[in-house]
């Protein structure tokens, strides 16, 4: 039955969140249905052959869930889930990071800020909406043009109909949290935590015959700051040893945690927080000035450093949510009988 339960499994994955538990139950009560009344007509179980013919019958898992939902006309019934999945994921990876990027350039550009409230709140308002509206519309754009070009093709090719059940997925067990890689996650926090705990007795951070790194006075703040974030991970990851499961506390608390090493990382860049450094063999001209790049460069990019803290923030969110959703459906799928 391992075959029947990765066939659900595909098939829930283009059937909105609502619907996923309700629509899997009935599937898997009626192929279970057709598989025992084949079983009692031959007097034998299905062989794997037999199985795979079954499934064909039933149809590819994308054709299957569509036939579950209301009739849509956008792009046409077979596409419209993958049109769907794709404009999400376009959408996610470049109107985000322009929001972000643009936050960032307000907060931490002094320049783009002063800028900013040069003018008035509704012209800038106007300007963020026209701008926003214009990235979005062409990302939909885009996405819907080259679906509207393979609504076209889909009724000759039928390439979309058309699956070997031998290459359906593997079952993924999402729910249960790996204690390997919360163990190793565990460990890593409680070296990093060490470390920051011993660099807190001196502003300088790296020291040797070659090279020698101080920092700025208000080093500590952020070094106090990362300590709090370490430690914050550290306990949820503890927690996921004793109880592997994500709940939707434990994802707050993650996020909120990366969000604040993210804004404090790029303060930190911000503050030209470099002091000093001493390389051997260099003027120390030579490296006053290759401290004034290190932080000038630090500050120019702050703007992308808070998009890539927050945007990777928002994707280990998004993906344990989805992980605790999938485990509220997975009783659905019966488990393989042998």
């Amino acid at each position: 039955m391992d075959l029947v339960n990765r066939y659900l499994q595909a098939v829930e994955f283009w059937l909105p969140t609502n619907l996923k538990r309700d629509i899997i139950a009935e599937l898997s009560e009626d192929l279970h249905a057709q598989i025992e009344e084949r079983e009692a007509a031959l007097g034998r179980p299905l062989a794997s052959a037999e199985l795979e013919d079954l499934l064909k019958q039933r149809g590819a898992p994308i054709v299957v869930a569509n036939s579950f939902l209301p009739q849509r006309y956008l792009i046409g019934p077979l596409l419209f889930p993958v049109y769907l999945l794709v404009l999400k994921i376009a959408l996610l990876g470049f109107l985000v990071p322009w929001v972000l990027t643009f936050i960032g350039l307000v907060v931490f550009d002094s320049a783009y800020h002063n800028g900013w409230v040069a003018h008035s709140w509704l012209q800038n308002a106007e300007s963020l909406w026209g701008s926003l509206w214009n990235s979005a519309f062409v990302a939909i754009g885009i996405v819907t043009a080259i679906f509207a070009v393979l609504e076209r093709f889909q009724p000759k090719t039928h390439f979309l109909e058309t699956f070997e059940p031998k290459s359906l997925p593997a079952i993924r067990k999402t729910a249960v949290i790996p204690r390997i890689g919360t163990s190793v996650e565990l460990a890593v926090n409680v070296v990093l935590a060490v470390w920051i705990a011993f660099s807190l007795t001196s502003p300088v951070v790296y020291d040797s015959p070659n090279l020698r790194i101080t920092l700025a006075l208000h080093w500590y703040l952020f070094f106090l700051a990362w300590l709090a974030v370490v430690l914050v991970s550290g306990a949820v990851s503890a927690t996921n040893l004793i109880y592997p499961y994500w709940t939707r506390r434990k994802v707050l608390i993650r996020f909120l945690s990366e969000c604040f090493g993210g804004i404090m990382f790029s303060w930190m860049l911000s503050t030209h927080i470099v002091a000093q450094l001493s390389i051997t063999n260099l003027l120390p001209e030579r490296c006053a000035w290759l401290v004034s790049r290190i932080n000038y460069w630090g500050a120019r990019g702050v703007p992308v450093a808070l998009s890539i803290f927050l945007v990777i923030a928002i994707a280990n969110a998004w993906i344990h949510l989805r992980t605790i959703d999938r485990a509220k459906y997975s009783a659905c799928i019966p488990s393989p009988t042998t």
